[in-house]
Parts: C-alpha cells; structure tokens; sequence
C-alpha cells in the first residue's frame, strides 16, 4: 500500500505562515504570542514546528517592556526555587518533589514553572530593583506531591510582593519594600548527563505506530524537536507546537502541548502530527547515541526516534 506524497507546495507554506502565527488551537486566548517569542525558538530559529487542546491558558496579551539598561544580573539565567514566604514567622522550604523555576528575558518578560502550570508576567528591573506584575498562568490542576497547589498560590503571590532584588554568588533574593526576602532562588546548571538532550535541534526519523511497530517518518515530512529552559518547542509537520518539558538526569516528562491551528491537507501528513503530539506526552525517558536520540515510555519500549542533521 502506498501513501500519498506530501504536498511539498502546502508544506512550504505552511513553514512560511507559522513563522508569522497569531492564534493558537483552542487556546481561548489570542495573543501569548510575547511568551512564544522566547519559548518557540524552534519554530522561529529552526525549520517551525501542531497540537491537541490545552486546558485552560486564562490570560489577556501581554507586550513586553524591553529593559534599557545593560545586561542585568537576574536576566539570560533559569533559577531554581529554594524557599519562600508562607506568611508565617519562617520562611518555607519547597515541597519535596516539587520545581519552581523563574527566567527574567531582556525583553521585560519572566516565565517558569510554578511547580504544577506554566506561569509568565511582565515585570520592571534596574541594577537593583524590580517589579513583576500579576502573572498569568495556565488552569492545570494539581495533587501531587501534597501541598504543591498551596505553594503555588503563594509563590505567585511573593511574586508581587518584590521590590528589589540581590545577588549573592549563586543565589538571587527578591525581597519586599521593608527589605524582608519574600522569595530565594538558586541558579540552576543543566545536570551534565543531559547536555546531550539540549545541544541539538532533533529531527524526527521514526515513530511507534498505533499497532506497536516503529515506523519511518514519511520522506519529505519535517518534525523536529529542540528542548531548551524547560520547554520542548519546533515543528510538527504542519504546525508550531511548544509544551513544557522537565528533564532530570535520563528522566523526562513532557506535558500537554500548545499547537498553532493551522489544517493540514495532506492525510499523511496530518496523521503523522496528530500521533507525534499523542507519542510525546507518553515519553518518560531518553535514550542518547551518537547521533541520535531515543524518547522510551516507562516500559522501556521506543516512542521516537530521532537524528541531526549537519
């Protein structure tokens, strides 16, 4: 049995009308796309990269301020969590099991992890000073580990309450305006065993099919993959997708991603997608080679395969 070719015209452009996308698949919000200027790196930078319904972005546009002075010390950098204000006389330790993660962007834009959704406001900085507005987030609900949803309430929370912020070697503080440290944060290094996993765009070269069997991707159909700052973003086929994505030594977790709404017309292609975007939310570990990079479910078997390209 043979498949229809791809339509080569159609994917061009459909290449050409991701870079310029302006809506995301029943999102319910029109315009995140200041965050996807930063998160979609694969998708602008690399050849772009669709997707199934995300429950709940709960959001208005945000426009980004760019910050005037030169590169501050908070910015280009993923902090980690350490502790944060309760409202109790102590300030709590993060829950076990749990990541929050903070990125302030040159542009006046800060995104991360709130331990169960993705969050990202605007905020304001000097050499020492800073103000973050109310973040926006997505509607995830979660249970586990026990008191990660509590913690993610007053997170945001401690968010708005920082007036400056310092700096000590490895450690950033953002404190409120009576000097009291509300939040303490930790730089956060990429583990060594998974620098294999972020220095590469990867490109799609099989996958598991519905019936079990790994099955090369059809020639001409381009799918790739680049994680990076806890995110995994490119091109599906004939959308641009992003979806956090959390690595910790050879584990891995991939969430429910946001795709661009744009129809495939070639059934070949549209298939793939829509099994691509299923298989990566199955992946639990990856598999590194020479040249290649395999994502594997918690039973060991091959969900992707993927390659480079020099």
């Amino acid at each position: 049995m043979t498949t229809a070719p791809p339509d080569r015209t159609h994917q061009r452009y459909q290449k050409e009308r991701c870079r310029g996308v302006t809506r995301l698949s029943k999102c319910g919000i029109p315009a995140v796309l200041l965050v996807f200027a930063v998160l979609l790196s694969g998708c602008i930078t690399h050849p772009p990269g669709t997707g199934p319904e995300e429950s709940g972005w709960n959001s208005s546009p945000v426009t980004p301020t760019p910050i005037q002075e030169g590169t501050l010390p908070i910015s280009g950098i993923t902090w980690v969590l350490v502790s944060y204000d309760s409202g109790r006389l102590a300030k709590e330790s993060i829950v076990p099991g749990s990541v929050v993660t903070a990125r302030f962007e040159r542009e006046g834009v800060m995104y991360g992890s709130s331990g169960c959704n993705r969050y990202w406001a605007r905020y304001e900085a000097s050499p020492s000073k800073v103000s973050i507005d109310a973040p926006q987030r997505t509607n995830a609900v979660c249970n586990t580990p026990s008191g990660v949803h509590s913690q993610e309430s007053m997170y945001l929370l401690d968010l708005g309450k920082a007036s400056t912020y310092r700096v000590d070697g490895d450690f950033l503080s953002l404190l409120d305006g009576n000097g009291r440290a509300v939040l303490l944060f930790g730089k956060e290094t990429a583990p060594e065993d998974s620098a294999h996993i972020l220095q590469e765009t990867w490109y799609l070269t099989a996958l598991r099919d519905d019936q079990g069997f790994i099955v090369n991707s059809p020639e001409g159909v381009l799918v790739t993959a680049r994680f990076l700052d806890e995110t995994v973003s490119g091109f599906a086929g004939c959308n641009c997708y992003v979806a956090p994505a959390y690595i910790r030594s050879a584990a891995i977790r991939i969430e429910t991603p946001l795709a661009t709404d744009t129809w495939c017309r070639n059934e070949t292609v549209r298939n793939q997608e829509h099994l691509y975007l299923i298989r990566i939310q199955e992946v639990d570990a990856y598999v590194p080679g020479d040249n290649s990079l395999i994502l594997v479910n918690g039973q060991g078997e091959t969900l992707l395969v993927f390659g480079t390209r020099t």
